[in-house]
């Protein structure tokens, strides 16, 4: 298989410090970036995961399922720090369907299903082509969990690491 790309630092902050079109879009993939959530578990987060220092890692959203549990079976806690969970506070204020704990963060076009996520990708090309980031076209949502987990290798114990992002062994 083609070898994943894996941003640079400097990459990702050129990346978030640009504006972007579809903020639930720069949202979800700062959430990628910052925790190494796959991108089902992101279009499954309702309302009652988003704790006060922490998301829950309760389901994964699968099209044409729903909501399942997540891939390993097994859920999670992923901390983050202060000033990404002001942006998501700030972001679930807005949803149209209300406050109600079962309600996804990401809402789509009903209350049931959450927003489509090919649009994450989409916008994550547009803004890495609008920034002139070579092979802005390999960059995928998923490198984001590719890029958590080695940045944080380095920093965390590798124990700590696996349970952060729901792999079933440490060779993973």
């Amino acid at each position: 298989p083609k070898k994943r790309l894996i941003p640079t630092i400097s990459q990702t902050n050129k990346i978030f410090s640009a504006q972007w079109k579809n903020k639930s879009a720069c949202l979800a993939n700062l959430i990628s970036v910052c925790t190494g959530m796959r991108i089902g578990e992101i279009q499954a987060l309702q309302l009652k995961d988003i704790g006060k220092d922490r998301i829950y890692v309760r389901h994964n959203w699968a099209k044409g399922e729903g909501l399942k549990s997540p891939k390993n079976g097994f859920e999670r806690e992923i901390l983050i720090n202060e000033s990404l969970m002001k942006i998501i506070v700030e972001y679930a204020r807005k949803n149209p369907y209300g406050q109600n704990p079962s309600n996804f963060l990401f809402w789509g076009q009903n209350k049931s299903c959450p927003r489509p996520a090919a649009q994450w990708n989409a916008s994550l090309h547009e803004v890495a082509k609008n920034l002139h980031i070579k092979q802005a076209n390999d960059l995928t949502f998923h490198c984001w969990r590719h890029f958590f987990a080695t940045n944080m290798a380095d920093n965390v114990d590798l124990r700590k690491l696996q349970l952060a992002t729901g792999h079933k062994s440490l060779e993973i």
